[in-house]
């Protein structure tokens, strides 16, 4: 649901995700939301004009064919979401979907090149359409999603440079640790959509211990050198533990300080991880919200202020038959910069500083996976719930996957929002405000109820 990690081109040791990489090679990770320096497992060929294949030789041909890789992924989604009040006909339909191609080069197992175009559409979205708060929506748009180069000096350093997928962190569904991205990962939706960072990340794995050190120098949006960031990471194995230091330094932005384990103990996998951070990436607000008399937040000063955020996580797996089983796990995260109530998140939207799963100060998740059950092989089912407990909002999602053929596989999905009305029941009723553009008629939004999905996915 999340993504899997994948291997580097250095030794078998544990990867910047905190995990070691499984064998065997997934080009449908590359495409989802996985590291992309995992092997590919297809083949493909190239194309070129009749001209230059005359010229080639069969050697060069073959040669050329066996190191090139070019496809791709379509995810096709249907969203359909119901409001408190609404009748069927009421709801709210999207279609959020995406064609990913990319091209995979390796002239030799020391050098490899990799870029990925990213299609963003939504078919249910007119030109010049306004969503509620009249943001312009965009029906179409083109990303570089990908687009590196891997290399080695003398296999003892590892480097990767150009726009890459990098993901920090043991939680399931928060990532304080995860500082190096610049979005906020969606860990409830199918797969990470995130496109990667500008960096040059060097690697150097000490394969003896199992352990991994990295440099990396963010280089994304930098015209001049004072501006460019630097981020660190140590990851050591200490019998059935994993621990990662981390940090992260850049002018204008916050310092931060992180720490990741995960472990083993007795029947159950144990995760945490924790981020001290020198001011803050996001606006933080506070005082009173009210539009009738126009009192409004005041905006924090967080330049010189501490900040925790931690996260615990535990998981663990009943067997209900000699092959099937099932994963139980529940998860909580303290975010002390949020907010202790749902009253200024009005506010928040209207200035574009409500960031979703880190909004309030104390969350909690609860979940249980059931991988192939029975003799369903090809089937995977989950049911998750979160609850903002700062407001008492809360989110149940039932997933379901199933793999029809090799390539192709059905997403579906149904979520209810219930509690108050809060980050996951949103609802907003504010007045008339003349000198605010988005409120000049006021704006009524009834109640988050139920959203449901389908989804097809197909590798190529």
């Amino acid at each position: 649901m999340f993504g899997e990690p994948s291997t580097e081109a250095s030794p078998t040791v544990p990867t910047a995700d905190g995990a070691a990489p499984p064998a065997g090679n997934d080009r449908e990770a590359d495409m989802f939301g996985s590291d992309p320096s995992a092997p590919s497992s297809s083949s493909s060929s190239s194309s070129s004009s009749s001209s230059s294949t005359s010229a080639m030789t069969p050697g060069l041909l073959e040669s050329l064919e066996s190191s090139l890789a070019v496809g791709g992924s379509l995810f096709l989604r249907m969203n359909g979401s119901f409001r408190d009040g609404s009748s069927l006909g009421e709801g709210t339909i999207t279609g959020p979907s995406l064609l990913d191609a990319f091209a995979d080069v390796r002239p030799n197992d020391r050098v490899r090149a990799y870029a990925q175009l990213r299609f963003n559409f939504d078919y249910t979205v007119l030109p010049g359409e306004k969503n509620v708060f009249g943001v312009e929506q965009q029906p179409f748009s083109l990303q570089l999603a990908q687009a590196w180069t891997k290399f080695d000096l003398g296999q003892v350093v590892y480097v990767t440079a150009g726009r890459q997928r990098i993901r920090w962190g043991t939680g399931r569904f928060w990532n304080p640790t995860d500082f190096v991205n610049q979005e906020v990962r969606n860990s409830v939706d199918f797969f990470d959509q995130r496109v990667g960072v500008d960096l040059v990340k060097l690697h150097f794995p000490m394969e003896a211990l199992g352990w991994n050190l990295y440099l990396i120098g963010i280089i994304g949006g930098v015209d001049v050198v004072k501006d460019t960031g630097l981020a660190a990471r140590a990851e050591f194995v200490f019998g059935p533990a994993e621990l990662a230091l981390s940090s992260f330094v850049k002018d204008n932005a916050p310092l931060r300080f992180g720490a990741d384990i995960s472990a083993g103990i007795w029947l159950f996998d144990v995760k945490a991880e924790g981020v001290l951070s020198r001011g803050l990436s996001r606006r933080l607000f506070e005082g009173n919200l009210d539009f009738e008399t126009l009192e409004l937040p005041t905006e924090v000063d967080t330049e010189d202020n501490w900040y925790f955020e931690g996260v615990v996580g535990v998981e663990t797996q009943i067997k209900y038959s000699d092959t099937d089983l099932i994963a139980l796990g529940a998860e909580y995260f303290y975010n002390q910069a949020g907010y202790t109530s749902a009253t200024l998140y009005p506010f928040l939207f209207l200035n574009n500083a409500y960031v979703p799963l880190y909004t309030g100060q104390h969350y909690a998740a609860f979940y249980v996976s059931a991988p192939a059950p029975f003799s369903f092989n090809d089937l995977n089912l989950t049911i998750s719930t979160l609850g903002n407990l700062s407001d008492l909002s809360f989110l149940t999602r039932f997933d379901v996957q199933y793999t029809v053929l090799q390539y192709l596989t059905v997403n579906g999905f149904v979520a209810g929002h219930w509690g108050s009305v809060g980050e996951f029941k949103i609802g907003l009723d504010i007045p008339p405000v003349p000198f605010v553009p988005q409120l000049v008629d006021g704006l009524t939004l009834a109640n988050d109820f139920i959203d449901v999905g389908v989804s097809l996915r197909m590798a190529f």
